[in-house]
């Protein structure tokens, strides 16, 4: 069984995405649409928080920054 794929033509300099390259298009949509039906949803796990760290830094203004990606569970902003 052969496993096929999907293309999406376009410029970026023109603005435009097309499933046929003959047939240009006045937006992006095609290729907006062609992710979502191609691309899975994130798989998110239960349990407690869990986020992987790529980068630290500091700020005098905001002090400690982790940025990272998300694993499982969910942040919530404090409102104080």
């Amino acid at each position: 069984m052969a496993v096929g794929f999907s293309n999406v033509y376009g410029s970026a300099k023109n603005n435009w995405m097309s499933t046929d390259w003959k047939k240009q298009t006045d937006s992006v949509a095609p290729l907006l649409d062609m992710v979502l039906e191609h691309v899975p949803s994130p798989e998110i796990g239960e349990g407690n928080t869990q986020m992987l760290i790529t980068s630290l830094d500091f700020s005098s203004f905001t002090g400690r920054i982790a940025i990272g990606r998300l694993q499982r569970g969910q942040l919530i902003q404090d409102e104080s």
